[in-house]
């Protein structure tokens, strides 16, 4: 009996991607909400993150795509990588494409630097998966 209940289970570390990709859920949200509250209604709340907005916008998408990148499956083929990639870009542009229309300034600079955020983050995972000491793709992530 106590087999069954315990391959029923899930393993901790599905627990733990469901809980990164939860809290990278979470993430996404508050960034959205945050980043099309007017300005003139921020007064001096903006000043809560006393750092230059571009590492602000490097390190918030960043931190969605390490969140979302390791809450794949060890298993996951590449495509979900590049879907997370795609999708997270497109999800930047249009963040700052939509704060127009909130009183806000889109600016490029902003959306590069969510690029670089995102894409330093999946070379990351990308090269992380390879195996120097065989010089061969690890067969799990294929």
């Amino acid at each position: 009996m106590s087999e069954v209940i315990a391959t029923s289970l899930p393993a901790s570390g599905t627990i733990l991607k469901r809980k990164r990709f939860l809290l990278g859920c979470f993430i996404f949200v508050s960034i959205v909400i945050l980043t099309h509250i007017p300005a003139k209604s921020l007064g001096k709340l903006h000043r809560l993150f006393d750092v230059h907005p571009l590492l602000l916008h490097f390190t918030s998408y960043g931190l969605l795509a390490t969140l979302f990148l390791s809450s794949l499956a060890a298993g996951a083929k590449l495509r979900w990588s590049l879907f997370i990639l795609f999708g997270l870009l497109v999800i930047a542009a249009l963040d700052e494409f939509t704060q127009v229309h909130f009183g806000r300034n889109a600016s490029i600079y902003d959306w590069l630097s969510d690029v670089a955020g995102i894409s330093l983050v999946f070379i990351y995972f990308q090269a992380s998966r390879w195996n120097p000491s065989t010089n061969k793709q690890h067969s799990q992530f294929l």
